[in-house]
C-alpha cells in the first residue's frame, strides 16, 4: 500500500501534529499509538510505546485496543493511518491521525 499524504479533505480537527503528540506523551494522558505500517517498515523505524497492527489487520484486531482510550494512529507519511482513522471512528473509536506520519515525527 502506497502512503502518501491524506487527499485533502480527509483530515478533520482531530488530527494530531508530531509537536501535540509529544505533549500528550510528556503529560502522560492516556493514549494508544498504533503503527498501522507493514513489519518490515516498523523494524525499519518507530516511535516508542507504539503498537504494530497493520492497516489491513486493523478491522479483525480493534479488539486489542483498549475501549475508552483514545488512538493515534501513524504510518509512513500520514495517508494509510488518515484511512484507518476512518475506520476506528465507524468503529466508534476516538481516534486521531498523526499528520506526516513517521517522518513528520522524525523530523520534528
Amino acid at each position: 500500500q502506497v502512503c502518501a499524504p491524506a487527499p485533502a479533505g480527509q483530515t478533520s480537527g482531530r488530527d494530531m501534529t508530531a509537536s501535540e503528540l509529544k505533549a500528550w506523551q510528556a503529560s502522560g494522558r492516556p493514549h494508544v499509538l498504533v503503527d498501522v505500517r507493514e513489519p518490515r517498515e516498523h523494524a525499519a523505524g518507530a516511535i516508542d510505546g507504539d503498537v504494530l497492527i497493520p492497516l489491513g489487520q486493523l478491522a479483525d484486531r480493534v479488539d486489542e485496543l483498549p475501549a475508552g482510550t483514545p488512538i493515534i494512529a501513524y504510518c509512513q507519511g500520514g495517508g494509510r493511518s488518515a484511512r484507518a482513522v476512518a475506520l476506528l471512528r465507524e468503529l466508534g473509536r476516538e481516534a486521531h491521525n498523526l499528520v506526516g506520519g513517521y517522518v513528520g515525527w522524525r523530523a520534528s
